[in-house]
């Protein structure tokens, strides 16, 4: 068995990063304690670890900042075509490593915290998780700015900067238990508050119709203010933007009944409003990318891969004695995100700045992102995420951009328009992080915005009885953005949910038009009033359907402010927007009460009616008499309550209309979207996701990233594809055994960690099976769970037979409010509590639920899984990006062909990767057929023995009906039909035992994987988005260093 890495191989140098100058590191050295005197005012007599990563993350951003102003300088004279990507989630994950890597700093800031006498792996384990997202959607998000970056488009993303990511999870007795992620409490060092670029949002309010043209007027409004977060290329000196917005009260924000009697209540109207950016429901040609979540997780060892200080950090700070990965260890996650979502955008972000995009990431920045989960007797408990506690040292706040966002109010139409007057406003505060591509000298913004109340919020009724309810609705307007949405698939109306996605798109359309309009970096002058050319310099991606409002938003601008007459409006804001579409479950998409509308934003259901009958006029001009057509294409719903479906809005006011894998994509046009295909065929693409490498292997792998450019060198960091040259190494025995050899080191440094946290003794040379991801009816945690059933029935059935070893990690959290997922989770804690207490099974077989997983442990994990699980109902999965990550790093996949498996099997070799379950046309003639669950209980006599004990109380003796909704579920209403998969699951988890008894087949079919993951890398995703989408070049070239003549 392999020992544990030792302190002097930990830090050893690996190929990728480079050797560390002995310059660079003294001057780390020097940086670091001036920043731990003077920018934290401390001393190493009393500076805690937290203190030496933030001293760490102060050193490694100044090398992002000359890159980042010259970024944008340079998008200003060249003036190329921008790129805007919209999204409600960017899931950053941490920044430091990741800058290191990308401006070439990681081996110099190794050496340097080295050399201080610090741990630089510990330093970077203090960062926040940036958990601006759900999952998949946002961490799409952020590897796109990555990518946008690293080929050198002017891409911006524009989102939410949420106080608050996704949820920590916590595991208590078995049980998640969700807290608060706080991912800001410390403050972030990466982001710029830009309150000079606030933007004023409006809700509610009414239309008023003049002769000059239509007014929104009586408007609620929200100021939308932006944090930037510079988004590095890697390695050519590219570092574009993620803006992300804040909601925040403006000073006016319903101060009628400012007045004693009142108090209490305008306090708490306060914290509602900038509740936008609090809850996660992340002139050139720029790419705006807006999304409600940025997963981003830690920033520091991401930031210092990106700008290769990683050496020279870990050897500073090692000379000052302080362990790097204690103090990287002490930042916190930026849960800004529930998960898939969130973390993709902050993948995009990445990617971006890699690729030289002049890209911008909006979203809001949330008090307290994705709640802490903690597990108390099995169950799952919520913890507030309360991340910026202890402030964030890379996000810097920019209340120069604030901007004013407004609601409810009333419309008054007018003969020069209609105006939106007696509005509520709330200011949007913008916090910016830099986003550090890999080593190019491009540093992009992430802009988050946080909700602030107005000054003079509701002074008009400032006196003695209604004091107390004014200052409760200065709390209220706040609300806005403290705290992230958990994701459960379930669309709720909530009127703070769509206050939220108002607010980011109001401030982030503000500063977009206002960039727009200057001439060159830092003027203010306005040169520009030609709006036909907005589609030329400006691309706004949609991330998901959260961002919708930014098409009639868009259209309110241009015709009520700019006086566009509505056609010309229309044409631009159809070229400019583009709108990615993330799943397929009809119960997920958003469909908004028109009532809900009509409240609090009275025009743009105005325009939204009126883009309606325009388009239904289309239609109906296309194929007349098919009046049922024109109920399905309708933006408007009728029957009962009328709402609207957002993703039709998307798809008529949008160019271009794209799925995240292929199946995904076709499915989309051969179902829920049909008839808009039909219509316009050519306006559907797809874009399989990806995940950026420098985050996904360099960062969390650099053993493996070493192995691997010691035989193809290190441009694949870059150029993934590059992996493909792996393949001549398929059968090489050194080659195998080191890859083997990295896994199992790999595996050795999670189980210490697993026994350290979990208090649970693993067989370090088991097979590590893992499922991570939220916890959902469709994610079929359950069919792993009736797996580890039948597997540990058989062990002791036969106990002296040689089976395969194994240890099952399930890690996710369950939305606070989704009972089904909370059950599922306390059934795996009660399957471990049996299992993993049996002397008969002893270390052959343990269950693990992996309390409070975020973008931090994921990067533990991904490394040492030995087996992927990815088995959600064929069709259910629009792509998933957590299977790339396993790929990538050497774990080979069990999954149904759904999402981006279908993909990933023709990559890797359909012999490569374990298919099992139905396809998707099994799954729609099974639905006809009809599905009856105990037909399979009644003839699969091991699937029958695992549900009697679930519900006989074998796993939960002292509540033997503990279990009955889970069985109930499965046998008479199971949508994901676990049981119609089950047998060919079993046999196909035989399969896998077997190939793991001989190692060194295993291990070529994971080296097949790896050299297979090429086409998963966010590079290639933007890439594709930029020249196919937004109209624009990516680019691999160097920008100039701040100090180097252009």
């Amino acid at each position: 068995m392999s020992k544990p890495l030792s302190d002097h191989d930990r830090r050893k140098q690996i190929s990728v990063r480079g050797l560390a100058g002995v310059e660079n590191v003294s001057e780390l050295k020097q940086n670091f304690n001036r920043h731990l005197h003077f920018t934290l005012v401390k001393d190493r007599n009393v500076a805690t670890r937290r203190d030496y990563y933030f001293a760490l993350a102060h050193t490694v951003r100044e090398h992002l900042v000359g890159k980042w102003i010259r970024t944008q300088q340079h998008y200003y004279e060249k003036d190329p075509k921008r790129v805007y990507y919209i999204s409600l989630e960017f899931y950053m994950g941490r920044t430091l490593q990741n800058t290191m890597v990308n401006l070439a700093l990681e081996n110099a800031c190794d050496e340097a915290t080295y050399q201080l006498g610090l741990d630089m792996e510990e330093l970077e384990d203090m960062e926040e998780d940036a958990g601006l997202g759900n999952g998949g959607l946002g961490r799409l998000a952020a590897c796109f700015l990555d990518s946008m970056a690293s080929l050198g488009l002017a891409g911006y993303g524009y989102g939410i900067r949420y106080e608050f990511g996704i949820f920590n999870q916590k595991i208590v007795n078995g049980w998640q238990v969700e807290e608060a992620d706080d991912w800001l409490r410390y403050g972030n060092p990466w982001e710029k508050a830009r309150p000079e670029y606030m933007r004023p949002v409006h809700y509610y309010g009414r239309t008023e119709h003049h002769p000059d043209g239509i007014k929104w007027v009586d408007t609620q409004v929200v100021l939308a203010l932006p944090y930037d977060t510079p988004i590095p290329g890697y390695r050519n000196n590219v570092v574009n933007t993620m803006r992300l917005w804040s909601a925040k009260a403006p000073c006016e924000f319903n101060l009628k009944s400012f007045n004693v009697g009142g108090y209490i209540q305008a306090v708490l109207d306060r914290n509602l409003a900038e509740n936008i950016s609090r809850v996660l429901y992340p002139n050139d040609n720029r790419v705006y990318y807006i999304s409600l979540e940025f997963y981003m997780g830690r920033t520091l060892q991401n930031t210092m891969v990106n700008l290769a200080l990683e050496n020279a950090c870990d050897e500073a700070t090692y000379q000052l004695g302080l362990d790097m990965e204690e103090l990287e260890d002490m930042e916190e996650d930026a849960g800004l995100g529930n998960g898939g979502l969130g973390r993709l955008a902050a993948c995009f972000l990445d990617s971006m700045a890699s690729l030289g995009l002049a890209g911008y990431g909006y979203g809001i920045r949330y008090e307290f992102g994705i709640f802490n989960q903690k597990i108390v007797n099995g169950w799952q408990v919520e913890e507030a995420d309360d991340w910026l506690r202890y402030g964030n040292p890379w996000e810097k706040a920019r209340p120069e951009y604030m901007r004013p966002v407004h609601y409810y109010g009333r419309t008054e139409h007018h003969p020069d328009g209609i105006k939106w007057v007696d509005t509520q406003v709330v200011l949007a505060l913008p916090y910016d992080t830099p986003i550090p591509g890999y080593r190019n000298n491009v540093v992009n913004t992430m802009r988050l915005w946080s909700a602030k109340a107005p000054c003079e919020f509701n002074l008009k009724s400032f006196n003695v009885g209604g004091y107390i309810q004014a200052v409760l609705d200065r709390n209220l307007a706040e609300n806005i953005s403290r705290v992230l949405y958990p994701n459960d698939n379930f669309f709720e109306g909530k009127e703070l949910r769509l206050k939220q996605e108002y607010f980011v798109v109001s401030a982030t359309l503000q500063d977009i038009i206002r960039r727009f309009k200057v001439s060159k970096f830092g003027s203010r002058e306005v040169v520009r009033t030609d709006f036909n050319k907005l589609p030329d310099k400006v691309a706004i991606q949609l991330n998901d359907t959260h961002p919708a409002m930014a098409i009639p938003e868009l259209m309110r601008v241009l015709v009520d402010e700019e006086k566009v007459p509505w056609d010309e409006a229309w044409d631009i804001c159809v070229r400019t927007c583009a709108y990615t579409n993330h799943t397929v479950l009809p119960e997920a998409l958003e469909r908004w009460p028109v009532d809900l509308f009509a409240n609090l934003l009275p025009r743009h259901l105005e325009i939204v009616y009126e883009i309606n009958r325009r388009h239904l006029e289309r239609v109906a001009a296309k194929y007349p008499g098919d009046s049922g057509r024109l109920s399905r294409m309708s933006l408007i719903e009728e029957g009962g309550q009328k709402r609207i479906n957002m993703a039709h809005l998307c798809i008529v006011g949008s160019h271009a209309v794209n799925g995240v894998a292929q199946i995904h994509s076709d499915i989309l046009k051969a179902t829920i979207f049909k008839d808009f295909f039909e219509m316009e065929p050519n306006k559907f693409q797809n874009k399989t996701n990806g995940i950026t490498p420098r985050r996904w292997l360099v960062m969390c792998n650099p053993g493996l990233a070493e192995v691997i450019a010691e035989r193809i060198g290190e441009d694949f960091i870059r150029d993934l594809d590059q992996l493909q040259g792996l393949r001549q190494y398929v059968n090489d025995e050194a080659f195998i055994r080191d890859v083997a050899k990295v896994k199992q080191e790999n595996k050795l440094k999670f189980a210490v960690h697993l026994e350290e946290h979990y208090k649970v003794k693993i067989n370090p040379n088991s097979m590590f099976d893992i499922q991570v991801k939220r916890i959902h009816e469709y994610k079929r945690q359950l069919l792993n769970c009736l797996h580890i059933i039948c597997y540990y029935n058989r062990i002791k059935k036969e106990p002296n037979k040689q089976w395969t070893p194994r240890t099952v990690m399930i890690g996710g959290k369950a939305a606070p409010g989704y009972h089904t997922a909370k059950m599922i989770i306390r059934l795996i804690t009660a399957i471990g509590e049996v299992v993993n207490n049996d002397p008969v099974v002893g270390d052959r077989l343990k269950v693990i639920f992996l309390e409070n997983y975020r973008v931090t442990l994921a990067e533990r994990a991904v490394p040492a899984a030995d087996l992927s699980e990815q088995i959600s109902t064929a069709g259910t999965e629009a792509s998933g990006t957590g299977n790339m990550k396993f790929m990538l790093n050497g774990a080979l996949t069990i999954g149904t062909m759904d999402g981006a498996n279908v993909e990933m099997a023709e990559e890797a070799g359909d012999d490569n990767i374990f298919i099992f379950g139905m396809r998707v046309d099994d799954v729609d003639a099974l639905d006809k057929k009809g599905y009856h669950a105990e037909e399979y209980y009644n003839r699969l006599p091991e699937l029958k023995q695992s549900i009697d004990q679930i519900a006989g109380g074998f796993f939960s003796p002292k509540q033997p009906d503990l279990f009955k909704e889970i069985v109930d579920m499965l046998m008479h209403n199971d949508r994901y039909k676990c049981f119609a998969d089950y047998e060919d699951y079993i046999k196909c988890q035989e399969r896998v035992n077997a190939l793991y008894k001989n190692p060194k087949e295993w291990t070529k079919k994971v080296i097949h994987n790896i050299a297979g993951s090429g086409k998963f890398s966010s590079d290639r995703t933007i890439a594709q988005y930029a020249r196919e989408i937004w109209g624009v070049e990516p680019t691999l070239e160097k920008m100039p260093a701040p100090d180097e003549k252009p």
